[in-house]
C-alpha cells in the first residue's frame, strides 16, 4: 500500500518547497460526504488505468472525505484495485486504480488538514494584521514574515532548538491560538542563546516547562528517591546544586497551571525570593508553590518567601504564554522590557521571525546528504550536564510526507481541589510522553501537617520568629505555608550529601565511557537503517523492471512460464484495432494517392484512426453473440467482461458505458436500440457524428419544414438570378430568415447544452447536403521560405537594431506599412453552385470587386489612418460623401483615392500621397509632441515591392523627406518579419468580414420586417452599394483594432531567433552586445551596416522573387476564419499562436475550448469541429447516440455567453447604434 517513490515525488509536494510555494501547491479537492460503506471502493479486477494517465487523473479527481480515507487504509486481502466510488457514475469512477491510491488519499488528507490547514489560517491572520494601517510596526513585521516564508521549508523539523518539532508548529505563532509547550521551549531557547552571546558569566539558569513538571512529580510521588543517584532526575539535581554552590544565583522559567494557563516563575537565591508572574493577576497554584519551596529547602539553606514577578496583564484569553515569556526575559536580562497589552500581535510576529530565521540558518548548515530521497532527519535533543549543552541522543528517519498529528492542545476539564493537577499540559504529540502522574488511588493529600521527624515536631512558631525577628511579613508568609514541609533533618541532610558525593564520583568516572558507547551505538544504528533503505530501493527497482518486462504481474507477483509465453506471443501480434475496423478510410486514402497532386494542396498527412468502429461486421458479430448469452438482463459490464475474456486486445478500449448506450432499456426485455441497428447496417461506412444540420432537418424528423423549404427555395432563386452567393452571404440570409420567423432557435439549448449559432461550417454542410452545392476558390503560388531564412532574419533584425541605436530612434518613430486586398463581395469567379455545373455565371462578372488598403502600424502601438485605393480615374469611383462612417473616417485622416488606372493597385502617385498626408505628418507631430528636433530620424519598414525599391521613389524620399530612413523586409519573408502581415492583416480582414456579414443580415431583416415575402427579398450586390459600405467597414476595424496591446503584439510576433521587433528587444542588452561583436563574428556584414546608404544597399531580387513580391495584393494569404468567430477570440488566438521561422503551418494552440483551427488554419466553432473532425479529436469526441435510460450521460458543455443581443456581429470595440 506504500506509494511508489516516483509517484510520490510527482503527486506530493517536495519537502524542499518553501511555505509560500507549499501554499501555492495545488492538492486535489476533498469531498465532505458522510462516511459510507467501503466495499464499493474495492474491485477484484486488475488495474486498467495506464500509467501515462495515472498522474493526471489523480491530480484532477477529488478525493473522498477524511473518514473514508482513514477507513480505506486496511484493504481486504482478495482485492486487486481501487475505484473512485465516491464520485458520481462516470467513466472516471468506473476505472480501476492501484491500491496504493488509498494511501495517497490518506496522505493528502493529512497534508491538507495538519500541514496546509494551519499555514492557510496563518496566512489569513497575517493578511488581516498587515492591513492594520494604524500600526506601522505591525505592517513592517508582517511584510518581513511574508518575505521569510519564501525561505522557510514547509516540511521537516525545526532545526537549532532543543525540541526538533515539525515546522507546521510555527504557524501557531501567526494566529490567536494558545501557545503550546513547543513554542515556550523555543522562546526559552532563544533567551538562553541571548544570555550565552551577551553575558560573559551566566548566572541565570533558564528552565523549560518539562523541568518544573518533573519537579512537581518528584515532590508528589517520590521525594525520598530524589538525589544524585537517580539518572532520570540528575539534571534537576545538578541545577539545584549549582544554585546552592553559587555557580548560578538566579533561575527562571515558564510553567502551566491547570492545563490552560501559562505562569512565569523566577528564583533569586541572593534575595531568598521566589517570584510568580500571572498575567491574569492570580498568585499561581498552591501545588506550584509547594514544589518550588520544597526544592529550594533541599538544596539551599534558608527560608524563601514568595513575591510577584512584574508582568503585563493580558486583555484576551490566549496571550498568557506571550506575557509569561516576556516577563521571564525581563527578569533574566535587563535589555528586555515589558510589552504593552495592545502589542501582542507584534510580539507574536517577532517571536516567529526569531525562530524561523534560526531554523533557516541551522537548516542550511545541517549535513544531511546521507539521507535518501523522500526522507527527512528527525533528531531528538536532550539536555545534559551543568553547561546546558545539548547532545544528539537519537536519530530517526521518517518519510517527509508522513501524516502529521494534530498540534492543537485542548484544555482539559477543571480539576477538583481534592486531586493534585499537573503543572504542565500534555506535551506536543511529537515529544516523548511524560511519566504518568499519580492518581487519587496512589496519592493522598494530607489535611493536617505531616511531620518528617521528631526534631521537626519539636519546633514551634516561636522558633521560626527567632530566625527572623521583627519580620511580620515573614511570619505572615510562613502562616500561609504552615501545612508545608519547610526543612530537612540533620540525618536527611547528611544522606543528601553522601548521595551528592557519590553522584559526582559516578559522573567523573563514567561520563567518557558512556558517551563513547552512545556514539558507537548511534553510528551503528544509522548505518543499519541506511543499508536497509538502500536494499529496499534496489528491490523496488528490480520489481518495477520485472513488471515492465512482463515477468511479474501488476501486483508484483512472478508469472508462470506458460503465462509469460502466451502474453509475449499475443503482444507481438497486436494491431491497430481502430484502423482495421474502418477499412473505408484506407480505401479513400488509396484513391487520394492515385489522384496525385490534383486540387488544393494537402496540409495534414493521413493519420491512423483513433476511434474503433464497433459496428463493423466481424466485430459486431462477436458482440452480438456474447450479448445473446447475457440475456435477458443484457448487463453492459457483464458483456464487456466476457468480450475481454475472449479477446483482450480487440476489446481493450470498449467500456461498459459505451456499450450501455447502445441498449434500449425501455423494451422488455432490453434489446439493441433502433439507432444502434441502423449503425450496424452502415457496417464499414460509419461516417462521422451527426452535425448541426439537424437543427433544421434530419433523417428522422423535420422540426421546421416550412422555414427550411422557404429558405432553400429563396437562395435557389437568387442563384438562378446569377447572384454571387458566398458562405458569408448565405449565412447572413439564413440568420435573417431564422431571426424573423423562429428566433427561439437561437436561445433553445440542445441536449448537450450548446446553443445553435448557424456557423459557417453548418452553412457549408447544409447547402452541400440539401442542394448539392459546392464552392471552388482560385489559388496562387505560395511564398517559399528560403533555406537560410534564419540567417536572413537575424541580419534583418541587426540592421533595424543598428539604425535604431545609431540614430537614437524612439519607438513612436518606427513604422511598418503594407498593402492588402479587400474584397467587396467574392463575385465574378467565386460562388456556390450545383455540383457538376457546366456553366456558372454571376452578376458583375466583368467587375473587379476589390480595393487596396494601405495599413500602417507604429512600434509604440498605434494604427495610422488607412489609405483606400479604388479602381477608376475620377471621383465617381470613390464612395459617396454621405456614406455611413465617411465623416468620422475623414476626420480621423483616412485617404480615399482612385488609382487613375484600370486596376485598384497602389501606384507611385498614391504612395507619395500617403507619405505626404499620413506618414510624414505623423512623424512631425510626434517630434513636436515629445520636444524632438526636426532633424530627428525616423524608420519606415516596407516590403520589397518594385515601386518601393524603384530609384524614382527612393530618390523622392531622400529629397523631400530626408529624415525618413527606409528599410526593407527580406523578400519572401514578409509572413515572418512584417508586423502588418504577421499580426494584423488576419484580424483586420476578419473585422471587415464581420461588418459585411452584419450588412447582409440587416438588409434582409429590414425587408422582412417591411412585409416582403421571402421570394421578394433581394440582396443588393451592385458595386456602388458595396463600395459605399467599405467606408463603415474600415472605420469599424480602425476603432476595434487601434489598441496598443494588439499592435505591439504584432511587432513582437516578428521573431528572429531569440530576438523580435518589439522596442524592448531592439534596444536590449543582448541586441547591443550582438552589434558590438559583429566586427569579429561577421566583418563583411558589419561593413555593409556601417557604409553610407546608397542604391547599392537596396536589396536585389531574383526574377522569381520579383514575381512574388510584385503580385497583386490578395486576400488568400491569410487563413479564412468563420464569420461566427468573435474578433476578440481571434485576437486572443493569434496572440498565443506564433509561427516558427522554419515552419509553414503554425502549431494550433487554443486557450479555451471554444474555437479550433480547421485544415486551412481558419478558426471554426468547437462544436462543429468536434462533430466534423471525428478522427482527429480522439477520446474527446461526443457520441451522438441519445442518452440511455440507464442514467449514463454524456459530457455537458457549458453555454456560450459571449453573444449579446445581436450576437452575429461581434467586434472588440462595439459602439454601433445606427443599425439597431
Amino acid at each position: 500500500m506504500e506509494i511508489p517513490l516516483p509517484f510520490r515525488l510527482e503527486l506530493l509536494p517536495s519537502p524542499d518547497l518553501s511555505v509560500s510555494q507549499f501554499l501555492a501547491y495545488r492538492l486535489p479537492n476533498q469531498l465532505q460526504e458522510a462516511l459510507t460503506s467501503t466495499t464499493s471502493f474495492w474491485s477484484n479486477q486488475e488495474v486498467d488505468v495506464p500509467e501515462t494517465e495515472l498522474l493526471s487523473s489523480l491530480r484532477k479527481f477529488p478525493i473522498p472525505s477524511s473518514a473514508l480515507s482513514e477507513a480505506l487504509q486496511d484493504p481486504p486481502t482478495h482485492v486487486k484495485s481501487l475505484l473512485y466510488a465516491h464520485l458520481t457514475p462516470s467513466d472516471s469512477a468506473a476505472r480501476r486504480y492501484p491500491l496504493w491510491v488509498a494511501r495517497y488519499w490518506y496522505e493528502v488528507t493529512h497534508l491538507q488538514r495538519f500541514a496546509k490547514g494551519p499555514w492557510v489560517k496563518a496566512e489569513a491572520w497575517l493578511t488581516s494584521n498587515r492591513n492594520s494601517y494604524r500600526s506601522p510596526d505591525r505592517r513592517y513585521l508582517c511584510e518581513s514574515v511574508q518575505r521569510l516564508l519564501l525561505s522557510v521549508p514547509w516540511a521537516g523539523l525545526v532545526q537549532g532548538f532543543s525540541n526538533a518539532e515539525p515546522r507546521v508548529a510555527l504557524a501557531t505563532y501567526l494566529s490567536n491560538s494558545w501557545l503550546t509547550t513547543t513554542h515556550i521551549d523555543q522562546q526559552l531557547d532563544l533567551l538562553r542563546r541571548h544570555l550565552f552571546r551577551h553575558e560573559s558569566t551566566i548566572t541565570c539558569e533558564v528552565v523549560g516547562p518539562r523541568f518544573l513538571q518533573r519537579l512537581n512529580d518528584i515532590r508528589v510521588s517520590s521525594p525520598k528517591d530524589y538525589g544524585p543517584t537517580s539518572n532520570r532526575d540528575r539534571h534537576i539535581w545538578t541545577v539545584g546544586e549549582e544554585l546552592r554552590s553559587g555557580l548560578r544565583t538566579r533561575l527562571c522559567g515558564v510553567v502551566n497551571v491547570g492545563n490552560d494557563h501559562w505562569v512565569a516563575v523566577a528564583i533569586d537565591t541572593a534575595q531568598r525570593k521566589i517570584f510568580l508572574g500571572d498575567s491574569l493577576g492570580g498568585d499561581g497554584s498552591s501545588y506550584l508553590q509547594e514544589s518550588l519551596r520544597w526544592w529550594m529547602e533541599v538544596h539551599v539553606k534558608g527560608t524563601f518567601v514568595f513575591d510577584t514577578l512584574p508582568i503585563t496583564r493580558q486583555m484576551d484569553s490566549f496571550s498568557c504564554g506571550i506575557m509569561a515569556v516576556n516577563a521571564v526575559k525581563c527578569f533574566a536580562a535587563p535589555t528586555f522590557s515589558l510589552i504593552s497589552a495592545n502589542r501582542v500581535s507584534e510580539e507574536r510576529l517577532s517571536a516567529f521571525l526569531a525562530v524561523a530565521e534560526d531554523d533557516v540558518n541551522a537548516t542550511a548548515t545541517v549535513g544531511d546528504s546521507f539521507i535518501p530521497p523522500g526522507y527527512c532527519v528527525t533528531s531528538k535533543m536532550q539536555p545534559a550536564g551543568d553547561e546546558g549543552v545539548f547532545f544528539l541522543r537519537d536519530l530517526v528517519l521518517m518519510p517527509t510526507a508522513a501524516a502529521i498529528p494534530q498540534l492543537a492542545i485542548q484544555p482539559t476539564a477543571p480539576v477538583t481541589p481534592q486531586q493534585p493537577t499537573a503543572i504542565l499540559p500534555p506535551l506536543s504529540p511529537w515529544s516523548p510522553p511524560p511519566p504518568p502522574l499519580p492518581t487519587s488511588s496512589t496519592l493522598t493529600v494530607p489535611e493536617k501537617p505531616v511531620p518528617s521527624s521528631s526534631a521537626r515536631r519539636s519546633r514551634s512558631e516561636a522558633d521560626l520568629r527567632k530566625r527572623d525577628p521583627g519580620s511580620r511579613e515573614t511570619l505572615k508568609q510562613q502562616d500561609l505555608f504552615k501545612w508545608v514541609k519547610t526543612g530537612v533533618s540533620a540525618e536527611e541532610a547528611e544522606a543528601s550529601r553522601k548521595r551528592r558525593d557519590a553522584y559526582m564520583d559516578e559522573i567523573n568516572a563514567g561520563q567518557a565511557s558512556e558517551d563513547q558507547e552512545d556514539q558507537g551505538g548511534r553510528a551503528k544504528r544509522r548505518k543499519t537503517e541506511l543499508a536497509t533503505l538502500r536494499k529496499q530501493e534496489q528491490r523496488k527497482r528490480e520489481r518495477e523492471r520485472d513488471i515492465a518486462s512482463g515477468r511479474r504481474d501488476a501486483n508484483g507477483k512472478l508469472k508462470k512460464a506458460k503465462s509469460l509465453h502466451l502474453v509475449s506471443e499475443s503482444a507481438s501480434q497486436a494491431v491497430n484495432v481502430a484502423e482495421v475496423s474502418r477499412p473505408n478510410r484506407a480505401f479513400k486514402e488509396d484513391i487520394r494517392q492515385e489522384r496525385g497532386k490534383v486540387g488544393r494542396p494537402r496540409l495534414h498527412q493521413y493519420k491512423a484512426a483513433i476511434l474503433t468502429n464497433w459496428m463493423t461486421p466481424l466485430v459486431w458479430s462477436i458482440i452480438n453473440r456474447v450479448a445473446e448469452q447475457c440475456k435477458p438482463a443484457m448487463s453492459p459490464a457483464e458483456i464487456v467482461r466476457e468480450l475481454k475474456k475472449r479477446d483482450p486486445i480487440l476489446f481493450a478500449k470498449l467500456a461498459p458505458q459505451t456499450l450501455g448506450a447502445w441498449i434500449d432499456r425501455k423494451q422488455d426485455p432490453p434489446a439493441w436500440s433502433i439507432r444502434t441497428l441502423e449503425r450496424v447496417e452502415d457496417a464499414n461506412r460509419p461516417g462521422g457524428v451527426k452535425t448541426r444540420v439537424g437543427a433544421l432537418t434530419n433523417d428522422i424528423q423535420v422540426p421546421y419544414p416550412e422555414v427550411s423549404e422557404e429558405f432553400l427555395r429563396s437562395i435557389e432563386q437568387l442563384r438562378e438570378a446569377h447572384v454571387a452567393l458566398t458562405c458569408t452571404t448565405i449565412r447572413g440570409l439564413l440568420i435573417a430568415h431564422l431571426q424573423h420567423h423562429i428566433p427561439q432557435i437561437f436561445t433553445t439549448p440542445s441536449p448537450d447544452g450548446t446553443l445553435f449559432r448557424c456557423s459557417e461550417a453548418f452553412v457549408r454542410k447544409l447547402v452541400h447536403r440539401s442542394l448539392g452545392w459546392t464552392i471552388r476558390r482560385s489559388t496562387r503560388a505560395g511564398r517559399k521560405i528560403p533555406p537560410n531564412a534564419e540567417d536572413i532574419l537575424s541580419k534583418a533584425f541587426l540592421r533595424v537594431a543598428h539604425v535604431v541605436k545609431h540614430e537614437d530612434i524612439l519607438s513612436y518613430l518606427i513604422a511598418n506599412s503594407d498593402q492588402t486586398q479587400v474584397t467587396l463581395a467574392q463575385g465574378a469567379n467565386l460562388t456556390y453552385a450545383k455540383i457538376g455545373s457546366a456553366q456558372v455565371s454571376t452578376l458583375g462578372s466583368d467587375e473587379k470587386r476589390a480595393i487596396t488598403v494601405l495599413v500602417t502600424l507604429t512600434n509604440d502601438g498605434t494604427v495610422l489612418p488607412f489609405q483606400a485605393i479604388y479602381k477608376g480615374s475620377t471621383n465617381a469611383s470613390l464612395p459617396k460623401k454621405d456614406a455611413k462612417g465617411m465623416q468620422e473616417a475623414v476626420a480621423a485622416g483616412f485617404l480615399f483615392e482612385s488609382s487613375k488606372t484600370s486596376t485598384y493597385w497602389s501606384t507611385q502617385a498614391t504612395m507619395r500621397n500617403f507619405v505626404e498626408k499620413i506618414l510624414a505628418p505623423h512623424f512631425e507631430a510626434v517630434k513636436v509632441r515629445h520636444g524632438l528636433p526636426s532633424c530627428q530620424k525616423s524608420l519606415w519598414l516596407i516590403d520589397c515591392w518594385s515601386v518601393h525599391r524603384s530609384d524614382e521613389f527612393l530618390t523622392w524620399i531622400a529629397v523631400h523627406h530626408s529624415t525618413i530612413i527606409v528599410l526593407f523586409v527580406p523578400a519572401g519573408l514578409t509572413g515572418l518579419f512584417q508586423p502588418c502581415d504577421v499580426g494584423f492583416q488576419r484580424i483586420f480582414k476578419h473585422s471587415l468580414k464581420l461588418s459585411a456579414h452584419n450588412d447582409v443580415v440587416h438588409e434582409v431583416l429590414d425587408q422582412l420586417k417591411a412585409g416582403k415575402t421571402v421570394s421578394d427579398v433581394k440582396v443588393d450586390t451592385t458595386l456602388a452599394v458595396l463600395r459605399d459600405r467599405t467606408v463603415n467597414w474600415l472605420w469599424t476595424a480602425f476603432k476595434a483594432l487601434n489598441k496598443p496591446e494588439t499592435v505591439k503584439k504584432a511587432w513582437q510576433m516578428c521573431s528572429a531567433g531569440k530576438f523580435n521587433l518589439s522596442y524592448e528587444s531592439l534596444t536590449s542588452h543582448e541586441a547591443r552586445q550582438a552589434l558590438r561583436e559583429l566586427p569579429q563574428t561577421d566583418p563583411e556584414f558589419f561593413a555593409e551596416l556601417t557604409q553610407p546608404r546608397t542604391r547599392a544597399t537596396v536589396p536585389t531580387l531574383s526574377p522569381e522573387q520579383i514575381e512574388v513580391e510584385d503580385a497583386a495584393p490578395s486576400s488568400d494569404s491569410t487563413p479564412d476564419d468563420d464569420s461566427d468567430v468573435p474578433l476578440t477570440e481571434l485576437i486572443a488566438y493569434q496572440a498565443e499562436t506564433q509561427v516558427e521561422p522554419a515552419s509553414e503551418v503554425p502549431a494550433v494552440e487554443v486557450a479555451e475550448e471554444v474555437y479550433v483551427a480547421d485544415e486551412s488554419g481558419g478558426l471554426v466553432s468547437t462544436a462543429e469541429a468536434e462533430e466534423t473532425l471525428v478522427e482527429a479529436v480522439g477520446a474527446e469526441i461526443i457520441d451522438a447516440t441519445p442518452v440511455s435510460s440507464s442514467g449514463r450521460v454524456r459530457r455537458t458543455r457549458r453555454l456560450n455567453v459571449r453573444y449579446h443581443n445581436e450576437w452575429w456581429h461581434d467586434h472588440a470595440d462595439e459602439d454601433e447604434d445606427a443599425d439597431g
